[in-house]
């Protein structure tokens, strides 16, 4: 063996002993490498909890009251505790106190019975059980309407019906939430008895109703009014007269927000004429939002007989063809059952 190779497995086996000596340290090192490469994961403590349901105890209807029976024979609503004005029971709920909301001029009132839904504790605020707006008595000469409920119409329409000359109109009701509900906002839809042809709610009226019921929905002749009400026409540039009842909050538009969102239970409420006007956007007559189809079609036809007969004639064209295709469609599906089947 050479003398340099002897001295290569001298000092290999010197490396050897070193090693061997800080065993230790070197299988630590290692693992502390190994440790840091490992992924800490994050633990979530979950805690699962029951909630159960809260039963509430509902309320009896004890009957029509003698202060709107006699509303609904004399066309007087007498003085007392069993009404209160519309923004008064708006300012029972919680949103109601938040925005301080007080009554206003105007003669909107409310059947005792409207809020008697579920029986609360004394001083909870009632937002999750306000009725819907259904069915309104309404005076056309004192200016007078009262929101009742429907076991009290159903009670008021044999005795309005029985009356010979009816001091009142019972009005159907239901908040335009959609466009195609628009002919509620008349307050036209079924009057018992008719109004006189013509008649026109006043504006004040239409718009305490809509906001008290949650619309979302309403025609352009009444945006400047309803601008007006709520101490926002300085936006528009359209003048109009309009009898001022005063303002029952001092900040409508956030109220409004709130209020339309609970009346409407999760429904989007944004993107509707109402939601632009809490967003402080402006309207104009010629917004999706107040074009009728109708109105559009007629645009683009002409109004001669000629084209009139036209225009029949290719609907029923295309009713056939639609039809046709209909026809051929099932009957080829009728041929690939029979085909499998065999």
């Amino acid at each position: 063996m050479s003398v340099e190779l002897k001295r290569f497995m001298e000092e290999l086996s010197k490396l050897r002993q070193a090693a061997k000596g800080n065993g230790n340290v070197v299988n630590s090192s290692v693992l502390e490498e190994v440790e840091q490469e490992r992924e800490v994961e994050s633990q979530i403590e979950e805690i699962r909890q029951v909630q159960r349901r809260t039963h509430y105890q509902p309320l009896t209807f004890p009957g029509l009251h003698k202060v709107v029976l006699r509303f609904a024979q004399t066309g007087k609503l007498s003085e007392g505790l069993w009404y209160e004005h519309a923004f008064e029971v708006m300012a029972h709920t919680s949103i109601g106190q938040k925005y301080n909301v007080c009554s206003t001029t105007s003669r909107l009132f409310i059947s005792g019975e409207f809020m008697n839904t579920v029986m609360l504790g004394k001083g909870v605020p009632n937002d999750n059980f306000v009725r819907p707006v259904e069915w309104i008595l309404w005076n056309p000469s004192s200016q007078t309407a009262l929101i009742i409920i429907s076991e009290e119409a159903e009670l008021l329409i044999p005795i309005i019906r029985a009356a010979r000359k009816p001091k009142v109109h019972l009005i159907a009701y239901a908040a335009p939430v959609t466009k195609n509900m628009l002919l509620f906002d008349e307050l036209s839809y079924y009057t018992l008895p008719r109004l006189p042809v013509g008649y026109k709610v006043p504006n004040w009226l239409s718009i305490e109703l809509g906001i008290f019921a949650g619309r979302l929905y309403f025609s352009f002749p009444e945006y400047t009014h309803l601008m007006r009400y709520l101490q926002l026409a300085d936006k528009t540039n359209v003048e109009a007269s309009y009898t001022n009842t005063g303002i029952f909050t001092t900040n409508p538009v956030n109220f409004l927000l709130d209020w339309l969102t609970l009346r409407r239970k999760g429904q989007d409420i944004i993107h509707t004429p109402m939601g632009y006007i809490c967003q402080g956007r402006l309207l104009h007559n010629d917004h999706p939002f107040f074009i009728n189809r109708g109105t559009v079609a007629e645009k683009g036809t002409s109004s001669s007989p000629e084209n009139r007969s036209n225009g029949a004639v290719k609907k029923v064209d295309d009713e056939y063809s639609d039809l046709e295709d209909e026809w051929n469609s099932d009957l080829e599906d009728e041929l690939d059952s029979d085909i499998e089947h065999r």
